[in-house]
């Protein structure tokens, strides 16, 4: 006899099989529908109480493999103090702060590039010189020439000060032989007498000498009007004297 595949075999041993199959199957159903409608009843809600931990900052260190340099960087304390002072010792690396040794003070020079128009001596051509300077200084209106000029030159220099009675003081600045000259003819011009109490020479830069001097000056009527100083530095340029700074000063 041949067993077709639509064929479902019999027999007491099958039906007691499919039986107790069938009745698992039923249990299994009725027993997910009970947890299911256990599932779909509303369970109470309880808050658990959360406790809040501080928060401690730790220390990062950060290391460089490889040979290269460790570093530690701490978050939770800074310290900024680089521990500069005599006998202190630095928070950063534990080594005592070394102070800069005093430096050795140079030697004064002996000579210079710049000294070397220095006048070893005095000029023994000065005082003349000065002489004869004053003697035209007091004769400006009575020569009425330019020959002052020819004690000045482009790059000479004066200051001109005068104390009034107030106590203020004027001052003038002037440059060049040509202004200097026209300024002391319209402030000098009646000024007659020129009486030298004081005067002094040192050897100076360029060859020449400065001179101070002080005393007394005014008109013919009064000899002492006036007291004055005046300091000046004479320089020879092309074998000749001239005055490169001059200072005035009258009361």
């Amino acid at each position: 006899m041949e067993i077709s595949y639509t064929t479902q075999p019999t027999g007491p041993f099958y039906n007691q099989l499919i039986n107790s199959l069938d009745e698992r199957s039923s249990q299994g159903e009725e027993n997910t529908k009970m947890e299911v409608a256990s599932d779909m009843v509303a369970q109470p809600v309880v808050a658990k109480p959360v406790v809040s931990q501080p928060i401690v900052a730790q220390p990062v260190v950060a290391q460089a493999t490889g040979g290269g340099l460790v570093a530690s960087v701490s978050l939770g304390k800074r310290q900024l103090n680089f521990g500069f002072g005599g006998n202190k010792k630095s928070r950063l690396s534990g080594d005592p702060v070394l102070k800069d040794e005093p430096k050795t003070p140079r030697p004064k020079p002996k000579s210079s590039f710049n000294l070397k128009s220095l006048s070893l001596k005095i000029n023994t051509t000065t005082e003349p010189h000065l002489k004869n300077y004053f003697k035209i200084l007091s004769k400006l209106l009575m020569l009425n020439s330019d020959k002052l000029m020819g004690f000045y030159y482009e790059g000479s220099t004066m200051t001109f000060s005068e104390k009034a009675a107030d106590h203020s003081i004027m001052k003038e600045e002037l440059v060049g032989d040509e202004q200097i000259y026209i300024f002391l003819c319209r402030k000098l011009a009646l000024i007659k007498k020129y009486n030298v109490q004081f005067f002094n020479i040192q050897p100076s830069l360029g060859h020449g000498d400065s001179v101070f001097l002080s005393g007394t000056m005014g008109t013919v009527e009064e000899v002492h009007k006036h007291r004055f100083t005046m300091s000046i530095n004479f320089v020879r340029l092309r074998k000749k004297c001239y005055i490169q700074n001059q200072f005035f000063h009258v009361e």
